[in-house]
């Protein structure tokens, strides 16, 4: 099998495809067919002949398929009948059967990297992939389906005789589609289905692991030592769970674990091992089964065991086998993150039964792994915002905008900044990524210029502004019984601004730190001299003449809020995170996490004021 042979079928092939066009010359459907014929020739010879200069990084994992796709005797060996109307038939039944090959290799060198990750949101085709390659895909691609529950069972038949043919039998049914046939459609009975035929791939395996470590041992007999799978699986299995050991049972092809207990060993049922450890199991069955340069898809391989442990494994399998390519199936964040793949790759749309829409992720991406999965995983609009998931900022937004947006934190107000620059220069996601970040005091140019970028600037310098807005106040002083609770609100705002007042120069102090911090970042020396202190000299200059004028502008815009002693433009600028919720939370006898804790429960629960709060104070959102 080389290149060579491969161009020269590639050259058979298209001349039998002519010939077929020239026998159809005169049928009414020969235009239809030939353009059909053009076509998939041109996918021949572009997605395989093109290829071909390729096809040494490939190594053995796609040659053999590229080599069977394009035997000509495939398509000609029934081509001596002589009905126009059966050739028609024939051709377009070959080249449809050349297509669905064409579209295995598609997807297979999609998967050609060491480790690759496949993402997608719930219901975009992620396991139908699997499902896909199960059963079309023979020969070295390996499917493991998603394990939640295994059962060893002793009494499937045939256990001495078994081999990888008859997993493959099992790994190719598609036993959720067949439960959806059954006769008795009650959820329970197809779960006992779905369960028995996954277990029944877990015994076979078992036995076929069996099998071949008795034909290592026969085959090496009087050796004392010599590779064998059982030392393989003990070597990966000791790394994991060192507490629980195995033995080989060779007539009953198990292994049978047991503990150490005061020198004695207990030996007891696989059955009896957690259904984490059973999958663990499972997996290294699997892996050191797989033959040698397979494509090995692994669909959610997360269920039932702890992170640490799981990556673990996988770290190990993919050193054991590094012949092999591996391909993960996951939407979980911290194991995608650990796996640290250059490949990672996004189902945009899927097309039942068996088209899909693949886009890769650049690996240089400047978006950091965890956040594209996020986004990739997501089938609404994306919210980026500060903090972290325990921060306020994602607290608050989270609720105000859980009807539209997946919101998610981005840490600084520059990672909010540059990762939805970042995300929508990507161009790949069928939504535009949007970000949101406290105002602090940037110059109205510069918020501009975000939004033009889809990066919305609030009104108010910290998010904790939100928390004592005039309409959640009336909320929390109705909640209290508050008869008066108009009197009550204005003596909260009288009270909030003689605060303010008090607190003139720490209100400036921050926001000039804020212009400051802001400038610094932003600042580019011009200095052209080579001395270094006239360098820092300049710099300095330059930084004086670009922030005295912006410092003096945006004190005049506080002292014009606080001399207005309007309390809506006393929240705007308010610089001192907590200090204003405390201050009115103690008016109302409760402590600050009380009252934070008071007005989420608020929001989370009453419909009417988070709209408002929404379409007032973000109405970009809108």
């Amino acid at each position: 099998m080389n290149k060579e042979k491969i161009e020269q079928n590639i050259h058979e092939l298209e001349k039998l495809i002519r010939i077929a066009i020239d026998d159809l010359e005169k049928d009414e459907e020969r235009i239809g067919l030939n353009s059909l014929i053009i076509e998939i020739l041109k996918e021949v010879k572009g997605i395989l002949n093109i290829k071909l200069g390729e096809l040494d990084k490939y190594n053995q994992h796609l040659l053999k398929y590229v080599y069977a796709i394009t035997l000509p005797e495939q398509y000609s060996k029934d081509y001596n009948i002589t009905s126009l109307e059966n050739k028609s038939s024939y051709i377009k039944n070959s080249i449809n059967k050349l297509k669905e090959n064409l579209d295995k290799i598609k997807y297979l060198k999609l998967l050609n990297e060491d480790i690759n990750i496949l993402v997608g949101a719930n219901g975009s085709g992620k396991s139908s992939f699997a499902s896909y390659f199960a059963t079309n895909v023979k020969d070295n691609v390996v499917v493991i389906s998603a394990q939640k529950s295994l059962f060893l069972d002793q009494r499937v038949e045939n256990y001495a005789i078994a081999n990888n043919r008859k997993l493959e039998e099992l790994n190719s049914s598609n036993f959720i589609e067949d439960t959806k046939n059954l006769i008795d459609d009650s959820l329970d009975y197809k779960a006992q289905i779905l369960s028995s035929n996954v277990s029944k791939q877990f015994s076979y395996c078992m036995a076929i692991f069996m099998n071949k470590y008795i034909e290592q041992l026969q085959e090496n007999k009087g050796k004392r030592e010599f590779p064998n799978l059982f030392d393989d699986f003990k070597y990966i299995w000791n790394q994991i769970l060192p507490d629980i050991q195995f033995r080989p049972e060779t007539t009953l092809r198990i292994l049978v674990p047991y503990k150490y207990n005061n020198n004695n060993t207990d030996e007891f049922s696989i059955n009896s091992l957690s259904d984490g450890e059973k999958v663990i199991m499972y997996y290294i069955f699997r892996i050191l089964l797989a033959p040698d340069n397979s494509f090995i898809i692994i669909d959610e391989p997360d269920s039932n065991i702890n992170l640490s442990i799981l990556n673990l494994l996988w770290d190990i399998l993919e050193q054991k086998r590094k012949d092999c390519k591996f391909t993960y199936i996951t939407h979980n964040v911290e194991f995608v993150t650990h796996r640290k793949s250059n490949n990672i790759l996004w189902i945009k749309k899927y097309t039942y039964p068996n088209e899909w829409i693949i886009k890769s992720i650049s690996s240089d991406s400047e978006l950091p792994t965890e956040l594209i999965v996020e986004i990739a995983g997501s089938r609404r609009k994306i919210l980026l915002c500060e903090g972290t998931r325990s921060s306020l900022d994602y607290q608050i937004y989270s609720i105000l905008f859980r009807d539209e947006f997946n919101v998610y934190p981005a840490n600084s107000c520059k990672e909010v900044i540059d990762r939805t620059r970042s995300a929508n220069k990507l161009s790949i996601f069928p939504y535009e990524i949007n970000g949101l970040i406290d105002n602090d005091a940037l110059p109205i140019e510069m918020i501009d210029g975000y939004f033009k970028n889809n990066i919305h600037v609030t009104e108010f310098f910290e998010v904790e502004s939100l928390l004592i807005v005039e309409e959640i106040l009336i909320e929390i002083l109705k909640n209290k019984n508050s008869k008066n609770y108009k009197d009550e609100l204005e003596k909260i705002k009288t009270s909030f601004i003689d605060y303010c007042s008090t607190r003139k120069s720490k209100i400036y102090g921050e926001v000039n730190k804020r212009k400051l911090d802001f400038r610094l970042s932003n600042t580019q020396s011009t200095s052209k001299s080579p001395d270094v202190d006239q360098h820092i000299k300049d710099y300095i200059k330059k930084l004086e003449e670009d922030i005295k004028p912006d410092m003096i502008r945006t004190i005049e815009k506080v002292n014009e809020k606080i001399d207005s002693k309007d309390y809506y433009k006393y929240l705007q600028i308010f610089p001192l995170k907590k200090d204003a919720v405390n201050h009115i939370a103690n008016l109302l006898n409760l402590d600050y996490k009380k009252y934070k804790n008071e007005v989420i429960s608020l929001l989370k629960s009453n419909d009417e004021l988070r709209n408002i709060i929404r379409n007032k104070y973000f109405p970009d959102f809108t």
